[in-house]
């Protein structure tokens, strides 16, 4: 049952928010585990309190109420803090900042379910045994009623049986509701203990958020574009990024470097006299805008003629120079190995994850696949990542879009183990064969150390290479003191460079046959 009144709105924009912000689900997920009776519609009134412009309670039946007690303490907590007013200017009906302050206020609400060892323990199990001496009592009650109704629509029954079954019903009502009654007296005593702390925590939880979400959206600015949260981003999950990278210095580093290497990188695509040798061949008709007659560009400045335009792009029918060279790359996925082994833990790691997301913002703006197999030395340790999908032909222009979520997660993941190429290179060619139409993917290894390969398996995996025209390059880090020898990589990889390398000359290949 929910204290607040809920409608359809309502709980569309919390459902909207549940899916959006891992945050709120993995929230929802530990409070149902902890308590089921409550959790959920205790969530949905924290939310709505942000959300909703106008809102209403429902009349209690009593100032403290079984499975509701815990959810008016805590509204009961939040509306009473002065500064809540102020903070619903900035909430209401915005579903990301909305889901930003419940999430915080749940924060609190799950600490304190967790924070007492056994005493936590025995709460939860007196509002669970609360909870079922409820839901007896109202199946008892159902029952009498059902009982009742059919005694007054039968003239066939048995008096005497009659009277004995509500006799017990009665006697079991009775019974469950002194159970009741003395379960709800030992809850109004704890949450009378605990009313003056609840209530002061509650108040700072709210007094915090403006400046939290301020800082939040600070940080998303600056440092999210390193994690695909560019001006196509859900605000909801911008906004957790933004809050964890305020709280993760390590993932700010890597939010810092990813962007050094992605200026790096763009300035090389932009660079007119770095672009691959091509030259114009003839003029044709198809959907890349970038190749388009610089007629057809100019119109898309016009407010009427740019429809026309858009038409045409989408049928394949603008007019566009064709181009021969000597790339043969394509447009197919990137497949991005990362070494997770032991080795690679602490500043080899960040400098190894930079290299993948710079190489996502790349392939995701050129609207490529991306997907990262982080390996070890284990076939456990293998975790796939797709961190971009490929927008579908005639879609808009925008880039690939990413999950941000998705993209922490692979941040954070770290496998700490031995290290094993077979397993991910397999791995990495099949993902390239899973889309036929599509040739020319690149795979990208990035590793700091070497691993044996068979002949028998080297020489299927270059078969496999050629038959699908994919280009493979070997990344090594080479940061901290060891010294590294790219003999192992050599054997398979097209080029193979180093991360001290990838702001020398040397390095301009990788970035600009991936992103050009």
């Amino acid at each position: 049952m929910n204290l607040l009144h809920i409608d359809a709105f309502d709980r569309a924009a919390f459902d909207r928010a549940r899916a959006a912000s891992p945050a709120l689900a993995e929230q929802l997920r530990a409070g149902l585990a902890l308590y089921p009776s409550g959790f959920e519609a205790l969530a949905l009134d924290v939310f709505a309190l942000f959300f909703k412009l106008n809102l209403a309670r429902r009349a209690p039946e009593a100032s403290w109420e079984g499975r509701t007690a815990l959810a008016r303490q805590v509204l009961d907590g939040l509306t009473q803090a002065p500064e809540l007013a102020a903070l619903r200017q900035e909430t209401a009906l915005d579903e990301a900042r909305a889901t930003f302050a419940a999430t915080r206020a749940l924060a609190w609400v799950l600490q304190r379910l967790t924070q007492h060892g056994a005493g936590a323990a025995q709460s939860l199990g007196d509002e669970a045994r609360l909870a079922e001496a409820e839901a007896r009592l109202e199946e008892l009650e159902a029952q009498r009623d059902a009982l009742h109704a059919m005694s007054e629509a039968r003239e066939d029954l048995d008096p005497d049986a009659l009277h004995a079954v509500q006799e017990d019903l009665r006697d079991a009502i009775q019974g469950a509701t002194q159970e009741r009654r003395a379960l709800l007296q030992q809850q109004r005593l704890r949450l009378d203990r605990q009313q003056a702390q609840a209530q002061t925590a509650l108040r700072d939880v709210v007094s915090g958020l403006p400046a939290r979400m301020e800082q939040a959206a600070a940080y998303a600015k600056t440092h999210g574009a390193a994690f695909g949260a560019d001006g196509a981003q859900d605000a909801t999950a911008a906004l957790e990024l933004g809050e964890e990278l305020a709280h993760n210095p390590a993932l700010k580093r890597l939010a810092d470097l990813t962007g050094a290497f992605r200026d790096y990188a763009r300035g090389l695509r932009t660079a007119p006299l770095e672009r691959r040798p091509a030259e114009v061949h003839h003029i044709t008709l198809g959907d890349d805008l970038s190749r388009a007659l610089p007629a057809e560009q100019a119109m898309l400045l016009h407010p009427t003629l740019r429809l026309e335009v858009l038409r045409r792009m989408t049928e394949r029918q603008l007019l566009q120079v064709a181009v021969r060279g000597d790339d043969k790359a394509g447009r197919g996925p990137v497949v991005i190995c990362l070494d997770g082994s032991g080795s690679m833990r602490g500043e080899k790691e960040t400098w190894a994850k930079a290299v993948a997301l710079t190489l996502l913002d790349l392939a995701r703006r050129q609207r490529r696949a991306v997907e990262v197999i982080t390996f070890a030395g284990q076939p456990s340790d293998l975790r796939r990542f797709a961190l971009a999908q490929a927008p579908p032909r005639g879609a808009s222009l925008a880039a690939a879009p990413v999950r941000t979520a998705d993209v922490l997660a692979f941040a954070r993941y770290f496998p700490n183990g031995g290290t094993d190429f077979q397993q991910p290179l397999d791995a990495a060619l099949a993902a390239l064969q899973r889309d036929k139409a599509l040739r020319g993917g690149d795979i990208v290894l990035i590793t700091d150390g070497e691993a044996h390969l068979s002949d028998v398996w080297l020489k299927r995996f270059l078969e496999a290479k050629r038959r699908l025209e994919c280009s493979i390059y070997a990344v090594l880090v080479d940061v901290g003191q060891q010294t590294l020898r790219p003999d192992t990589v050599a054997r398979f990889a097209d080029r193979v460079t180093s991360v001290r390398q990838l702001t020398a000359e040397n390095a301009r290949d990788l970035f600009l046959k991936l992103g050009g």
